[in-house]
């Protein structure tokens, strides 16, 4: 998922991005606490000039397919 996220942000951006941008995993998983069937907590940050229409509903899910 790192691969998709981070390869879709090198597209759809023009610069270089700082290390905060990215997929971040947090909660159980990231403890090492989690289970089998349970759940992954992740966030994704993105510059400002992303909207969630255009980048995140469109080009990401349209990537994900």
């Amino acid at each position: 998922m790192n691969e998709i996220v981070d390869s879709w942000l090198a597209a759809n951006c023009s610069q270089d991005l700082p290390q905060e941008y990215g997929l971040k995993i947090f909660g159980s998983y990231s403890l090492k606490a989690n289970s089998f069937d349970g759940d992954i907590d992740m966030i994704c940050i993105v510059p400002e000039s992303f909207s969630r229409e255009k980048h995140f509903f469109g080009s990401l899910a349209k990537k994900l397919k």
